[in-house]
This record gives structure tokens, C-alpha cells and sequence, in this order.
């Protein structure tokens, strides 16, 4: 689908994520600016849909169809600029630990089912996900570069955790899975959603 322009509400806030530690400890990702507001939107999707809103100038949350799986057995959340029409790099997934593997900006249908997909799992995934997101290219391009160093590349000196970072909460509200045929991976038929953003004042 394409984007919807329509800016989301915002209200004041705090933040209401940890302070960066530095330690290791899942929390050297969280925001790093002084945020004031939170920005909200709702929306759905069905199976294999594009979604993609515009949050502020410069910036674009995006549902991209993944099929790491199964075919378009869910979405991968992204943010991106409005460069590209399909945000090709994720500001959030750059910054949204761990870095190898299942993490909260993947939602997939086998997710929410057990091991052999008989029967929801005991904890029927988490329906609430936090992520990080950085807000620019060029910032994206400094973390990739220190996360996947090229050694022949110069060091640019560049100190990626002072690089402005923030999250947003994304939240399932309604999930229909297909697919449930044992020893197979579900997948996502349709999904109704909620995110927050956190941003500092312009």
C-alpha cells in the first residue's frame, strides 16, 4: 500500500525507557535524546501487505512482508527515511539488539505457536515489542559500517554511541494465524496494531 500521509497524534511525555548503561545489559540501545513527545498511530494489515506511515518529515515506519520462514509469514518492522519507497535500510533494526537471529522488530506467525505449531505457545509470543531506531543515512550507514567493519575501509572515528537514537512500542491488538497444520511454520493472516514513537520538540 502506499504511504499514508496523514501525520500521527502527539502528546507531551517522558521518557520512559532506561538511561543507556553502557554495560551490555540490553539498555546501551535505548534513547539517548531528550524525548518530549509520543506520536501514535493504529493500523492493519493482511497477509503479504505492504505498510508504510510517515511519522514526521525524514522519517517512515514501515510493515515490510518477510519470508525468512515461510512466505510471507509476517512482517519486519523498519524504520526508514523518504528516499526509498520500500525503506530499503532499517534505522531500527541497526540499533535493535541482538543483532543475530529473532528479535523485536521480526513478527511472525510461528512466533505464537509451539514448536511443533499444535497449539499456541505458553507465553503466545510477546504481543508488545519495543525498538530502537536512529533517524538518518548517514547515521545508519556509521553504525552498519562499526557493527560489519571492512577492513580495508579507514576508521572514520566516528563514536556510535553518541549517534541520536530513540524507540518505539509496537502493539498487536487483533492476530489471525493461518497455516496451522502441525510440523509446518504459521503464518500471520491479518493483523490490527498500535505503535508509539518517541521523539524529542522540533
Amino acid at each position: 500500500m502506499g504511504c499514508q500521509s496523514e501525520l500521527p497524534s502527539c502528546e507531551s511525555t517522558t521518557n520512559p525507557f532506561p538511561t543507556p548503561s553502557g554495560l551490555g545489559d540490553g539498555t546501551q540501545y535505548n534513547p539517548n535524546i531528550e524525548i518530549s513527545k509520543v506520536c501514535s498511530f493504529a493500523g492493519e494489515v493482511e497477509r503479504g501487505q505492504f505498510y508504510r506511515r510517515k511519522i514526521k518529515d525524514g522519517l517512515v515506519f514501515c510493515l515490510i512482508p518477510s519470508s525468512f520462514w515461510v512466505e510471507n509469514g509476517g512482517w519486519t518492522i523498519n524504520i526508514g527515511d523518504e528516499i526509498g519507497d520500500e525503506c530499503d535500510d532499517n534505522f531500527a533494526g541497526i540499533v535493535t539488539p541482538p543483532f543475530h537471529g529473532n528479535n523485536a522488530t521480526f513478527v511472525q506467525g510461528w512466533q505464537f505457536r509451539n514448536k511443533m505449531n499444535t497449539a499456541d505457545n505458553e507465553s503466545n509470543s510477546p504481543q508488545t515489542r519495543a525498538f530502537n531506531f536512529i533517524f538518518n543515512q548517514s547515521d545508519f550507514e556509521a553504525t552498519f559500517n562499526s557493527h560489519y567493519p571492512d577492513p580495508a575501509a579507514t576508521n572514520s572515528g566516528i563514536d556510535v554511541t553518541k549517534i541520536p537514537r530513540s524507540s518505539g512500542i509496537f502493539i498487536i491488538t487483533e492476530l489471525k494465524l493461518g497455516n496451522l497444520i502441525p510440523n509446518e511454520f504459521a503464518w500471520i493472516e491479518s493483523m490490527k496494531f498500535e505503535v508509539k514513537i518517541y521523539l524529542s520538540s522540533d
